[in-house]
């Protein structure tokens, strides 16, 4: 398999991540823990369970909602691991989407990593969109939708009313965070709020929350309201948008 990660059209950082991932040498909390480290073993994005390849890159809810996000349309699988579900990847015919794939699982690494160690925010959309970017600058390919053909987005209806762009994400103490902003068919804002809570992460509420079908352009101010949401906790605006 090594000989299928090197030829890879990946920068060497992501090769040597996916061959420590495959070899199962991953710094994940369950491997320290192997290696005599006393340390929390819980999985920091949703506390619920031990850290593992397979808890961080494919069972974990939040993460779902990465490989799950519209701009990449995976389909997990129920009862494989992170490993073997990769090397059906090199097996098959598809190089867009083995190469989407690998990228997607070292952004979720990169994203783990900063949140632990730099408290970042996970926002499963920014992860899947960073993955998508990567992939396409590594296929030098735009335009089609899905794993196989990496669309950058879809593009908000014409015609609207209002457009209420949306977006969520996790800080490293368990709380989640949310940001809207509501923009009228001239695209002034009417209405703009952010909203902190500490909450259990459920499969439906994270969905909820996930409810970004628009451009990642359309969304970056709700992006950087969840940021607010950490230094502000509960917050509404009318007729503007924040500025800090």
């Amino acid at each position: 398999m090594w000989k299928g990660i090197w030829k890879l059209r990946l920068p060497n950082a992501v090769k040597n991540f996916l061959w420590c991932l495959v070899k199962g040498i991953l710094p994940v909390r369950t491997n320290l823990i192997k290696k005599g480290m006393s340390i929390d073993p819980c999985c920091p994005l949703g506390f619920s369970t031990c850290e593992s390849e397979n808890r961080l890159f494919l069972n974990c809810n939040i993460v779902k909602l990465v490989w799950f996000a519209p701009s990449l349309g995976f389909c997990i699988p129920n009862n494989t691991g992170v490993r073997e579900w990769l090397l059906n990847w090199f097996r098959c015919s598809d190089d867009r989407g083995l190469v989407l794939a690998c990228a997607t699982v070292w952004k979720i690494w990169q994203a783990r990593n900063s949140l632990l160690f730099q408290h970042k925010p996970f926002t499963p959309l920014e992860v899947a969109k960073n993955a998508l970017a990567m992939a396409a600058e590594v296929l030098d390919i735009s335009g089609t939708h899905g794993a196989g053909g990496l669309e950058l987005g879809l593009s908000v209806p014409l015609g609207v009313d209002f457009v209420v762009p949306v977006d969520a994400g996790c800080f490293p103490d368990g709380s989640m965070g949310w940001g809207c902003v509501v923009k009228d068919s001239s695209g002034a804002v009417c209405f703009s709020a952010c909203k902190k809570q500490h909450i259990s992460v459920l499969v439906i509420v994270v969905e909820a929350m996930g409810v970004r079908f628009v451009r990642r352009a359309y969304i970056a101010e709700a992006h950087e309201l969840v940021g607010f949401a950490r230094t502000f906790g509960n917050k509404t605006w009318h007729n503007l948008y924040p500025s800090v």
